[in-house]
């Protein structure tokens, strides 16, 4: 239940600013290459990382409410000061590590053996300061997708959240990327 409320929260900041996203090819700062570089790092060294070298890499509630304070009325900061709390985090990040591991597994990956194939930076949910990329990597021929959730914040860019690992195939990422660019091309 937390889960979907954290999620909720972390969506509705997103949903508050105004739209615009970053160049899939060349990224417009050094923070999103970083963030990239950062994830597939992450992401490399799961199977032999500790849930707490994880989660370190991670931003800390109290850098999402500075965003936060930014962005939102009172009324809706109260509310989500009120939700999160930094051990109802701590197993939120915990599932998402664990479910990642799991996927990892139920699809035969050697995390340290993936190939980096790319990423998209997209704020499309209209929060100027908040992004969800989309990394893309190969293992043994096999496609995948991740999902990271990450700000900036005083200039510097924040990893939140990594979730999800999807299947997909080489056709979808380039169709991907191809249709974000155009979508840039278009503003």
């Amino acid at each position: 239940m937390f889960k979907k409320i954290l999620q909720s929260i972390v969506v509705a900041i997103m949903l508050l600013g105004c739209s615009g996203t970053d160049d899939v090819t060349r990224p417009k700062s050094i923070g999103e290459a970083q963030i990239a570089q950062n994830v597939f790092s992450l992401l490399q060294g799961l199977d032999d990382i500790t849930f707490e070298q994880y989660s370190k890499s991670l931003a800390t509630n109290e850098e999402l409410l500075i965003l936060a304070r930014k962005k939102l009325t009172t009324k809706m900061l109260q509310q989500i000061k009120e939700t999160i709390n930094k051990w109802k985090k701590r197993k939120l990040i915990l599932s998402n590590f664990n479910n990642l591991r799991s996927a990892g597994k139920k699809y035969g990956v050697v995390w340290k053996d993936i190939k980096f194939k790319g990423f998209i930076n997209d704020n499309s949910y209209k929060l100027p300061d908040a992004y969800l990329m989309r990394i893309f990597f190969s293992y043994n021929g096999n496609y995948f997708e991740v999902k990271a959730y990450h700000f900036k914040l005083n200039g510097k860019s924040k990893l939140y959240d990594i979730k999800g690992l999807y299947r997909t195939s080489m056709q979808e990422i380039t169709a991907k990327l191809k249709a974000f660019a155009k979508e840039q091309k278009d503003r």
